[in-house]
């Protein structure tokens, strides 16, 4: 192979095995989805090979990390126990699939391995040597076989293939292009699983191959047309008997072949001595209901998330490519389905909607109409008239009849790893309170941050938020948590957390040092580690290539910033063009701090540092001056007001009129879950709402219902640096659509209005969501993650992680006593009139 030719995802990345787990690219979603299927036990891999998590030659590859588990779990045992436990483990990793000697003989021969270390301390790691040196012959013997099978390739041909070959296909096509050859290849979808479509046709693409997918039944057809040359498969079986055994539907397209006298490479590397005829080959039967797995596969490929979303990256033609449209219309199809198909391949599939009522955004109007979507942007917002005409030539119409069509919702500030974190400690001042948050954080692990980000994900969703920041603070899983944000579907600006001073150390926060000691997080704290992490994010995002996700800085704050750090931030926002993220000013002993460590105020010196800009998002300002605030605007700072966590941690109420006359610009934002609750815009929208309503205040000046949904909308699109991101129902805008049910309870009856949506809209009124031109929420159904089995799941983890933490929550707890003293002297000025008397006489006594 022709080293300068990459291996497709696909066979580089199909089954990783680590110190703790066997990870298994789940075919059953790639490319919709780059998702790894984690596997801590043997009885885990053996339902992953069963439940078509990988194919072909990857239940070898799992099969035998799965042993490899089997025999980590046994070295602990006597060697008679051993022997029984790696028997049990073969006899169910065979079980997985009949039909496929891979299995059966890679298990034989790990199995004569372990024989021969049953009495050593080291016998998994012998079996993991093992394991991988199989693996390295594996791949050689590909290599082989894919240099014979080119040398039948000739130069010019359109190869046909069904199903997915695996590496002996691609190591054929990598070995023609080196020798000089041009190749076509022309891949059968491949049902149930859409196999061809999906895995052969994105990993032949990503190789630069023009690749063109046809349905199972037009093989014949294309083959009548002149349009193949060669037909090429994998075998999964060949008997001593010569007859090859490979996936179903191979049969007829070898006929088909023979009778239009077309060459058929079988990529057989040799046959199997335990079948003499096919008759001692177990054909594998699978159950028909995965049969009905095809709409939900279809669904993905005609919404856009499909395979051309991966495969458009590459410079191919897939799907129906321009010259086999061509060949196709004169085959005779049906023109108008051809070019449906053509687009849908080709990610510019359009959406109509009718009969709805739109809010643009901004300070627009409701008005009723329609909206014409082209893969991920905005066509145009229509009248009735110009959607009824729209909708004639649209691949999809959507009869939004009595619905709302708006721009999603915006959560400018949210903390996705403590979504795990739901039901703990939320009754303490910030400054304790962050303790306990941290003492739960300390057992997180990449499945905790995964799982974190997936269930913030499905919440936000079922919500009607299509983008959102997440200041991340696990920053050492930042990349787990990157890839996460890539699979939910959502549009997300993530700003992994960095700091290297404490709240403890700055604030003289009483606390015990062996006590902190254990609290410390994991996140890295020297400059250099932190600066190589956003480097690595960066160059992932660039690759990735779509946009929807986008890095901030993430300071956790800039009072827990040294001057080093400082630095740090500006040179990433600088040298890598990066927005920036932070706290600000969120209580009183931080007001207190800052105006001590930094003479004119905080803000002016993130002004004189360069770091106060329109791409610069706060959170929380409960404390800033009027003229801090009035910087702010100038500078085009976005500030998100989070109402609901600052009362909860007792941090301040702020009241949000002065920031909106003065010409702030205010989104709104949750905070953390064990803070601030639910991820519920909607709630915290009714707070705003209802910010500074004080017995006397002048009621003019109460926030209004359309300042509300702005702030929850166009105000928080702004935060993101992608200019299509607008907030906004607008031709050229990203094509990210809420669609609310004003009939659903709460808002029923009430008339459509800013005022309504406000007051009474809820969870309830979300129907459906559309975040660039791909639905995460269809009539009241998350489509992008496995809800009930995400949920199950994280509970588990969830539970884990409190379970650790209850071990040190009783020192946490006997804080308390030092913290309300320090309190005392720490709040003066700023404590509330009933606690006043109580927390002067405490002072006086301990004077």
């Amino acid at each position: 192979m022709d080293t300068s030719i990459a291996m497709p995802t696909l066979i580089a990345k199909s089954v990783l095995l680590e110190p703790d787990r066997v990870r298994i690219l789940d075919r059953r979603v790639f490319p919709f989805q780059t998702r790894f299927v984690d596997c801590e036990t043997l009885e885990e891999v053996a339902m992953a090979i069963e439940q078509m998590v990988t194919q072909s030659s990857g239940p070898f590859f799992a099969a035998s990390a799965g042993f490899v588990l089997a025999a980590r779990k046994a070295s602990s045992l006597l060697p008679a126990a051993r022997r029984q436990a790696l028997a049990d483990a073969a006899a169910r990793l065979l079980r997985t699939r009949p039909t496929n000697n891979n299995i059966r003989d890679v298990i034989g021969l790990l199995q004569a391995e372990a024989e021969a270390w049953l009495d050593r301390a080291d016998m998994a790691e012998r079996i993991e040597a093992a394991t991988r040196q199989a693996w390295d012959r594996q791949a050689e013997l590909s290599r082989k076989l894919g240099a014979s099978a080119a040398s039948l390739i000739e130069d010019g041909d359109t190869i046909l293939t069904h199903c997915w070959a695996e590496s002996g296909l691609i190591h054929a096509l990598g070995s023609a292009i080196k020798a000089g050859k041009s190749v076509k290849v022309i891949c059968t979808e491949t049902r149930p699983y859409l196999q061809g479509a999906r895995l052969t046709a994105h990993s032949v693409a990503e190789m630069g191959i023009e690749t063109t997918v046809i349905t199972d039944g037009m093989a014949a057809h294309a083959m009548d047309r002149g349009l193949v040359s060669r037909l090429m498969t994998a075998a999964d079986r060949v008997t001593l008997s010569g007859h090859v055994i490979n996936k179903v539907g191979t049969l007829q397209l070898a006929i088909a072949a023979h009778h239009f006298g077309i060459p058929f490479i079988a990529m057989v590397r040799f046959p199997d001595a335990k079948a003499p005829s096919p008759e001692d080959v177990r054909m594998e039967e699978r159950d028909g209901d995965e049969f009905a797995l095809l709409p939900r596969h279809a669904d993905r490929l005609l919404s856009g998330r499909g395979m051309v979303s991966g495969l458009r990256r590459h410079a191919t033609a897939s799907g129906l490519g321009c010259r086999d449209l061509d060949r196709c219309l004169r085959a005779g199809h049906d023109p108008a389905g051809i070019r449906k198909a053509a687009a849908v391949m080709s990610g510019d599939r359009s959406t109509c909607f009718i009969g709805a009522t739109i809010w643009p955004g901004g300070d627009a109007g409701f008005m009723p109409g329609g909206l014409l979507v082209r893969g991920t942007r905005i066509v145009s917002v229509l009248t009735p008239a110009e959607a009824a005409s729209a909708a004639l030539g649209a691949d999809e119409v959507i009869d939004a009849a009595g619905m709302i069509l708006m721009p999603p919702l915006a959560d400018c500030h949210v903390h996705s790893s403590s979504t795990l974190f739901r039901g703990t400690e939320n009754s303490l001042p910030l400054e304790l309170w962050s303790f306990h948050a941290i003492n739960h954080g300390r057992g997180f692990t990449d499945e905790a941050a995964r799982l974190s980000v997936q269930l913030t994900a499905v919440e936000l969703i079922r919500n009607g938020i299509g983008s959102y920041v997440d200041h991340f603070p696990q920053a050492g899983r930042a990349a787990i948590g990157l890839e996460a944000h890539l699979e939910s579907g959502l549009r997300v600006a993530f700003a992994p957390f960095f700091a290297d001073l404490r709240d403890e150390e700055l604030l003289g926060i009483p606390l015990d040092t062996e006590l902190a000691a254990r609290l410390l997080p994991l996140a890295p704290r020297r400059a250099e580690e932190i600066e190589a992490l956003y480097r690595g994010l960066a160059v992932r995002l660039r690759q990735q290539g779509h946009g929807r996700v986008e890095l901030m800085c993430g300071p956790n704050a800039p009072q827990r910033c040294s001057d080093d750090f400082w630095k740090l931030w500006q040179r990433l926002q600088d040298s890598l063009g990066l927005g920036s993220h932070t706290h600000l000013l969120e209580t009183f002993p931080q007001r207190q701090l800052a105006d001590a460590r930094w003479r004119g105020g905080l803000v002016r010196a993130l002004d004189a540092a360069g770091l106060l800009h329109d791409r610069l998002s706060v959170a929380h300002g409960v404390w800033l001056t009027r003229e801090e605030k009035e910087l702010l605007a100038r500078r085009g700072v976005t500030l998100s007001f989070n109402p609901i966590s600052n009362a909860m941690l007792g941090s301040g109420r702020k009241t949000i009129r002065e920031d909106l006359e003065l010409g702030l610009e205010v989104a709104l934002g949750t905070d953390c879950s064990n803070a601030g609750g639910r991820h519920d815009l909607f709630e915290v929208m009714r707070h705003m709402l209802v910010s500074g309503r004080d017995p006397g205040s002048d009621f003019r000046h109460w926030p209004k219902p359309g300042q509300v949904l702005y702030a929850a909308t166009t105000a928080g699109a702004g935060v993101f640096r992608n200019q299509a991101v607008r907030g906004r129902l607008e031709t050229g805008a990203v094509a990210d659509v809420l669609m609310l049910d004003p009939r659903a309870p709460g808002l029923a009856v009430a008339p459509v209005s800013p005022g309504s949506i406000v007051a009474h809209a809820d969870a309830r009124s979300v129907h459906s969501l559309m975040v660039d031109g791909n639905w995460l929420l269809r009539n009241g159904a998350v489509t992008v993650l496995d809800e009930a089995a995400l949920i199950d799941r994280a509970a588990v983890v969830a539970a884990d992680l409190r379970a650790l933490a209850a071990e040190t929550r009783p020192a946490i707890d006997g804080l308390r006593a030092g913290y309300a003293d320090w309190q005392g002297s720490a709040f003066q000025g700023a404590t509330c009139s009933c606690c006043a008397a109580r927390l002067a006489s405490r002072s006086m006594t301990l004077a």
